[in-house]
């Protein structure tokens, strides 16, 4: 019975061993035929990481350093999230099309849309919202002429607002998690922004504007995508060259010995079994160029889509958040002629009953004399 056991778990084990013998092999002729997964570049950029770490390999002592504005943020985390997004690129891109035509989507107020994105300033959200706030009241009032009450107008707006952010639901919750190259706090903020999105209530654009504050990497980024760019770019280039690094290291016959003898294979937080098999298999250095490479390639698309998350898909975010806040809240009307209107009301009120006066007071003084002239020609 003991036997039994025994060869069972023999056989488990060597079923395991086989299996994951067989998926580093799928993983090394991936990388070696250009059809690499993030999951697999992801590994690798963490063992790089690791054995550049415990062995000074590198530019900077095998340190990756985060640019400004990561503090508190660990390269590893970071590095996981950035080799995510990149391989995320596509499927964001692709939601993100459903909501790239606004203009089509605005309708008759496509121009209204216009030039709210075009006022767009995420450094200073409350001018920005005054901003908005003056632009609508001069396009209502253009609207006078036309057989529809303000309100009616307003109300068409709304209904144009809502569809367009229902549509931008799911793409910003994505696009929010690709910017912040922190997956926890990225999730936090996207469910946030979209939980706003959602209750579309009439202060909707205060608390959207309110997370992005609270969260230091969106903040930063949506102030200055500019930031975000460099940001991202800076932890691919240095990613990119410290596995070259260690690639060249693992070729030296002396290094790779050190290695091996020292235990590098089983650094912590790499696969150090995945990369001591392409090690006996002599491709140690070309698995980590592949995917060096990999990351380059991919790289500019990164940016790109980086880029048009801050300048187009955001901005649009809050300008039709900003514009529904306004309709809500009434904010639409002129409150300025308004006042001038009541004005002019009261004093015509008053003017008329100052003439009801005079004309009372006539009338009355007409009657004594008429009673006066008529006692007089009693009078014998």
């Amino acid at each position: 019975m003991k036997n039994n056991l025994v060869n069972t778990r023999i056989n488990s084990n060597t079923h395991a061993a086989v299996r994951e013998h067989r998926r580093q092999d799928v993983i090394y002729q991936n990388l070696l035929s250009e059809s690499a997964t993030g999951e697999m570049v992801k590994e690798i950029a963490q063992y790089a990481l690791g054995a550049a770490s415990e062995y000074g390999i590198g530019a900077a002592g095998g340190a990756l350093t985060l640019p400004a504005g990561a503090e508190g943020a660990s390269a590893g985390p970071v590095v996981e999230t950035v080799i995510d997004s990149m391989y995320a690129a596509d499927s964001v891109k692709t939601a993100l099309a459903s909501i790239s035509d606004m203009k089509s989507m605005a309708g008759d107020y496509s121009n209204l849309i216009k030039s709210a994105y075009n006022a767009y300033n995420p450094s200073n959200w409350k001018g920005f919202y005054s901003a908005l706030r003056a632009l609508v009241k001069r396009v209502m009032s253009d609207f006078k002429g036309v057989q529809k009450s303000v309100d009616v107008i307003a109300a068409e707006i709304k209904e144009v607002l809502e569809r367009m952010i229902d549509a931008m639901m799911k793409p910003i919750k994505k696009a929010i998690q690709f910017v912040i190259p922190d997956a926890t706090v990225g999730i936090s903020a996207a469910k946030a922004v979209e939980a706003a999105l959602k209750a579309l209530s009439e202060n909707a654009y205060t608390v959207a504007t309110a997370v992005v504050d609270k969260v230091s990497f969106l903040k930063r980024f949506v102030s200055d995508p500019t930031t975000a760019q460099e940001f991202f770019e800076s932890v691919i280039t240095q990613l990119v060259a410290l596995m070259r690094d260690v690639a060249d290291s693992i070729e030296e016959t002396s290094t790779l010995k050190t290695f091996m003898a020292g235990g590098l294979l089983s650094v912590a937080g790499g696969p150090g079994g995945m990369l001591a098999t392409a090690l006996t298999k002599g491709l140690g250095p070309k698995v980590l160029r592949r995917a060096a490479d990999s990351l380059e390639k991919y790289m500019p698309t990164l940016l790109d889509l980086v880029d048009k998350i801050l300048r187009v898909i955001i901005p649009y975010m809050f300008s039709c958040l900003a514009l529904f806040q306004i309709m809500m809240k009434g904010e639409y009307k002129d409150t300025r002629s308004s006042k001038v209107s009541e004005s002019y009301r009261q004093m015509r009120i008053h003017n008329l009953r100052k003439n009801v006066r005079k004309v009372l007071h006539e009338e009355k003084n007409k009657r004594i004399n008429r009673t006066q002239t008529k006692r007089t020609l009693r009078q014998p």
